[in-house]
């Protein structure tokens, strides 16, 4: 796992939108979605539930954005 990771998902679940946080730091969207798919192999963890509006927060993902935030 990079920094540039978590900074990815932090961006992405302050926004609830991977369009949105990708605009923000200046990165394409499918660098930050393919981020966040690595992070979930790594960790066995399914962080994001997808969905055609975009994406949910699992349970395991709010905890782990809390602890990105406070390692950040």
């Amino acid at each position: 796992m990079k920094l540039q990771h978590l900074q990815y998902y932090c961006a992405a679940c302050k926004h609830k939108n991977i369009s949105k946080a990708a605009r923000e730091i200046h990165v394409s969207q499918p660098s930050i979605s393919m981020a966040i798919r690595e992070m979930e192999q790594e960790f066995g963890l399914l962080l994001l539930q997808r969905n055609n509006k975009g994406f949910v927060l699992t349970e395991e993902g709010y905890y782990f954005c809390e602890r990105a935030q406070a390692l950040l």
